[in-house]
């Protein structure tokens, strides 16, 4: 029994924990296309109801999901790693995506096919978990397992239940500061420093499902079949326990403990068999008489063979020898090849980065200068004309005429100034003059008109004369001028005495007599002014043509020779410069290989043909090589084979004459072989259909084959597509389970959705706890 526990223990850790997320053995389900593996996480209240049930989905294609058809009954679904969501239709799903895997979650509120009911008792009475806490006294805690999955089947002629097999691992956890002396009948107790792990195997419904059909070699299986769990401990200040529970399918184990054959309808197989093994023997006996006849011809054509054969061994060897040298030149090439080809990337390398700077600096650039060249000879073309039409002036001449130039200047402007300074002058006295005869008539007048033609006379020139002779003095006037306009001034006074208009005929006699007589000449004038500023001309003359002085044509000259011949060289330079332009890019043919830019560009083209055909070799000589070493391979297996071979045959042929001396020796076994089968057939054949005939196994076989299939059939909760290979296991536990033990169930289910990386060695209770953390 403890071995059936231990091979029940391992199916259920594989199966029921999804350690390994495998598929049960037995399971006849396609292995291509999409894989759907389920795992259902149900929280209980402390008295096993469901409180809460969450469903992870894995689904899985090494293609990805193009419209695949999926099924669920889920509710809230949502996807754990992606944003991809289902297309849905009710239950019917459809996923696209590129990934290979896809996770998701979502809830459910139907029945589970497992079930548990936890009731607990203190010293006798019902008691409620939240109501222990704190308590003392003799605990009893009863785990009534139900199997929700049963159908009422024909077994071997009669009605019989038959459930699905579930097989489950139910397991608590009891605080050792709280529990003393605990009992678990059909159950297994582990304890550390802080926890005591109450773990039991349970399949609900086997017992009703088997009950009466187990011979009695296997009745022992009756204890593991269990419907009902129960713990007993003694408490102190109690903490309510923790329970965990873990159910899948799985009939491997089961069917290979169970394996209860059809022993009737066997024993007519074994009949008909020892005929055929009496007939048989006597063949034998009659062809060992043969084979003893045959062995010498056999021996002499096996010396032709092994002849051959090492003939064969030789050719061989020379072949692996020169398949060996044709290896070892493949690989020099090989390596010569990468060489090229490294050495030829470097150059298309080099000639792409040349041609690509050369296009993308020096064209531009020479492009710019090709019109700026244009116009700078333009531009030396007119400067060359200006400079042949420039003549220098001679110093002294230039002097002279200058000179002669200023003094003209210098007399037409003193000439001009000073006749218009004297016209000034002789108005200015004029018009004073006029204006002293005025005053002068004023005082005359009153004497020419009472006719007194005398004192007429007399008072205008007297007047006249006060008046006149500050302009005497100063050289304005002179006496004769003075003396003039007196007589005449006194002579029209006289005649004028007693005349009605008197006054205003002596005015007019005065006024004309100024105009006549007092006059200027302004050239004269003009003259001596001129004459006066002779030393100022001649120092303006010599102010002006000191400036000419340090004038030195002769090293203006030769600078303009210097320049001449500079724009010669200019000429020439660009004419050279031309012809370098021109030698390195031809804006009317880009690619002539004549020219720099052309010839980088052809060798960029080169260089890449030369890289794409040393990569070609590469490729030849790799494939060579490898040709090669398939050839040597082949080659050493052959000669190692045919070392072999002609060893073996060797021993072949050694054993050839044992098997001479055997053939004698075969042919006097075979005669008691018959004679053996003979009294088999009469004495053992008969005691075991006595045997057979007496147990009956129809029934137990059927119900077997009934759990096969109703294993096989039950591969998923919430539903799955046609063609899926899925499978589904179930988890429960108690809420409130302690924090160290256990993550949240939202943990869980995204840690379980995908399969865990559980070591080999992991104790059952690690395994347990990995399905929550």
């Amino acid at each position: 029994m403890k071995k059936l526990l231990q091979k029940t223990t391992a199916v259920l850790v594989s199966a029921a924990l999804a350690v390994t997320c495998a598929l049960p053995a037995f399971a006849e389900q396609p292995t291509e296309g999409v894989t759907k593996d389920e795992n259902v996480f149900l929280i209980l209240n402390p008295d096993g109801s469901v409180s809460e049930q969450i469903v992870s989905d894995w689904l899985h294609s090494d293609t990805g999901f193009d419209a695949a058809a999926d099924r669920s009954t889920l509710s809230g679904i949502t996807n754990l790693k992606s944003d991809v969501l289902p297309a849905q239709d009710g239950e019917n799903l459809t996923w696209t995506t590129e990934d290979n895997d896809i996770y998701y979650q979502g809830t459910t509120t139907q029945t589970p096919p497992v079930t548990v009911d936890i009731t607990y008792t203190l010293d006798g009475r019902s008691i409620t978990a939240d109501a222990l806490a704190g308590k003392s006294g003799h605990l009893v805690m009863r785990l009534a397992l139900t199997n929700n999955e049963g159908q009422e089947m024909e077994i071997a002629g009669s009605r019989r239940k038959v459930y699905t097999p579930f097989f489950t691992v139910a397991a608590a956890t009891l605080p050792t500061g709280s529990y003393t002396n605990i009992a678990a009948q059909h159950g297994t107790v582990q304890t550390d420093a802080k926890t005591q792990l109450v773990c039991f195997l349970a399949m609900p419904g086997m017992a009703e499902t088997f009950g009466g059909l187990l011979p009695e070699a296997l009745s022992g299986l009756e204890d593991y079949m269990l419907d009902e769990l129960v713990i007993e401990a003694d408490v102190k200040d109690c903490t309510p326990p923790a329970f965990m529970l873990a159910a899948a399918t799985s009939m491997d184990q089961l069917t290979s403990e169970l394996d209860v054959p059809d022993l009737s309808g066997q024993m007519s197989q074994l009949e008909d068999a020892t005929a055929q093994l009496q007939s048989g023997a006597a063949t034998l006996h009659e062809a060992t008489g043969t084979l003893q006849s045959k062995m010498d011809e056999f021996a002499a054509s096996y010396a032709t063979f092994d002849t051959g054969l090492d003939n064969a061994l030789s050719g061989a060897q020379q072949v692996q020898s020169g398949a060996q040298n044709l290896l070892d030149g493949a690989k020099s090439l090989d390596n010569g090849t990468q060489q090229l080809a490294d050495g030829t990337q470097k150059l298309n390398s080099g000639a792409q980065q040349l041609a690509g700077r050369l296009n993308g600096t020096l064209v531009p650039a020479l492009e710019g200068a090709a019109a700026q060249q244009a116009a700078l000879q333009q531009q030396m073309d007119a400067l060359a004309d200006q400079l042949g039409h420039v003549q220098l002036p001679d110093v002294d001449a230039l002097k002279k005429q200058l000179g002669a130039g200023v003094g003209q200047v210098f007399d037409g402007a003193a000439q001009g100034a000073a006749k218009a300074a004297a016209q000034s002058v002789g108005d200015a006295v004029k018009s004073g003059a006029l204006q002293a005869a005025d005053a002068a008539v004023a005082q005359a007048a009153p004497a020419a008109a009472q006719g007194v033609a005398s004192k007429a006379a007399q008072d205008v020139s007297s007047a006249l004369a006060d008046a006149l002779q500050p302009y005497v003095d100063s050289g304005k006037m002179t006496s004769d001028e003075m003396n003039a306009v007196i007589a005449e001034a006194a002579g029209a006074a006289q005649g004028a005495a007693a005349k009605v208009d008197a006054a205003g005929m002596v005015q007019g006699a005065v006024d004309k007599a100024v105009t006549g007589n007092v006059t200027v000449d302004a050239d004269a004038a003009a003259g001596q002014i001129v004459a006066a500023m002779a030393p100022e001309k001649e120092a303006a003359v010599n102010q002006v043509t000191a400036a000419l002085n340090g004038l030195d044509t002769a090293a203006l000259k030769a600078m303009l020779l210097q320049f001449q011949q500079l724009s010669g060289d200019a000429q020439t330079m660009m004419g050279s410069v031309k012809s370098l332009t021109d030698a390195l890019y031809n804006a009317d043919a880009p690619s002539d290989q004549n020219t720099v830019v052309g010839a980088a560009g052809a060798l960029a083209a080169g260089a890449q043909s030369a890289q794409d055909g040393a990569a070609s070799l590469r490729d030849g000589a790799a494939q060579l090589t490898a040709g090669a070493a398939q050839l040597s391979n082949g080659a050493s297996s052959l000669s190692a084979g045919l070392t072999q071979l002609s060893g073996a045959s060797k021993t072949v042929r050694d054993a050839i004459g044992q098997f001479r001396t055997g053939a004698g020796s075969l042919n006097d076994g075979a005669a008691q072989l018959q004679d053996g089968l003979d009294t088999y057939a009469s004495q053992a054949i008969g005691k075991l259909t006595e045997l057979a005939g007496s147990a009956d196994t129809s029934a137990l076989q059927d119900v077997l084959k009934a759990l096969e299939t109703r294993a096989q059939s039950y591969t998923s909760y919430t539903g799955s597509a046609d063609g899926v290979r899925a499978n589904v296991k179930f988890v429960m536990k108690t809420a409130g389970l302690p924090e160290e033990e256990t993550a949240s169930s939202s943990d869980t289910e995204d840690s379980e959705a995908a399969p865990q990386d559980k070591t080999p060695d992991a104790s059952f209770w690690d395994r347990v706890k990995n399905l929550f953390s």
